[in-house]
């Protein structure tokens, strides 16, 4: 299974303030997890999502909780008692689009999913509702 993740490095060039060894050398810093692109550095947004199908019993809450916890993304994953499972999914955009296509491949069977964009509540963390 996939996975949002950056192997890549980010190059800080010092500035001329530095002492001069500073001056010449790159420093590389790894950042890992995601790291969205410079032009889609916006305010964070909520999705509400809503999943249906054959969803419960799969594994799905968890699975989500992992997927959201690996993009940085915070909010929350509960069942329904429709059999649905309901998602708040706080973050940027790119990070949710990629965290919509991972919704849509389970576990589980998926047949539809629902995502409404909402301002967004402040969630510190990915949890699994009950």
């Amino acid at each position: 299974m996939k996975r949002a993740s950056c192997d890549s490095f980010i190059s800080v060039i010092p500035t001329e303030r530095w002492p001069e060894p500073l001056q010449k050398r790159e420093i590389k810093i790894n950042l890992g997890g995601f790291i969205p692109k410079c032009s889609q550095m916006e305010q964070k947004i909520l999705l509400r999502i809503i999943i249906t199908g054959r969803v419960q019993g799969v594994g799905y809450r968890w699975n989500t909780a992992r997927e959201a916890t690996g993009l940085g993304i915070t909010g929350y994953v509960k069942n329904m008692p429709d059999g649905t499972v309901y998602i708040e999914a706080e973050g940027y955009p790119d990070q949710l689009d990629f965290f919509i296509s991972r919704c849509k491949e389970g576990p589980g069977t998926v047949e539809e999913v629902i995502a409404e964009s909402f301002p967004p509540e402040g969630y510190s963390k990915f949890s699994i509702g009950y």
